[in-house]
């Protein structure tokens, strides 16, 4: 033990002298023996420069999903009932039910494309026209709502109504 000691004092001094102090290879930890036999096992020491700087490695940038914006329960609901009283073809109730669903959430693409249809089948273009704009502002792009607003607003151009 004391040889291996006098070893590295020694190879330290002359490489120290030599002015290859920097030829050190620096990653890779030396151990050291500072137990005697049956006590603690060696410790790992790391040999640096004494002005070497650490940086720990940088972590990556967390990703964040874009998450689908919550609906209101009741203009969920109100969905819903619009879009039963539309199926039931009963569109004045669909149109109510609706308008009730905008007064509390003017962002839903979904009360639009309601009110667009219920408009068409009314025969009247010129609400159903209004309201497909409207729903297109705030659809998000290839979703089943956006391309069904674009269908009404195909047939409003075609005038097959």
């Amino acid at each position: 033990m004391i040889k291996q000691v006098l070893i590295h004092s020694c190879l330290a001094a002359a490489l120290l002298i030599s002015g290859c102090a920097s030829t050190v290879n620096h990653e890779s930890p030396t151990v050291r023996d500072r137990s005697s036999p049956g006590t603690t096992p060696p410790v790992l020491v790391e040999e640096r420069a004494p002005d070497e700087i650490i940086i720990p490695p940088e972590q990556p940038p967390e990703v964040v999903q874009p998450q689908q914006p919550l609906i209101n329960p009741a203009v969920s609901s109100l969905i819903n009932q619009s879009r039963a009283q539309y199926n039931a073809r009963n569109y004045p109730a669909a149109i109510a039910s609706a308008e009730r669903g905008l007064r509390i959430d003017r962002r839903t693409p979904e009360l639009y494309l309601v009110l667009a249809q219920s408009y068409l089948q009314q025969s009247n273009a010129g609400q159903a026209k209004q309201f497909v704009q409207q729903g297109l502002r705030f659809a998000q792009p290839g979703s089943s709502v956006a391309e069904s607003l674009n269908r009404v607003q195909e047939i409003l151009q075609g005038g097959d109504f």
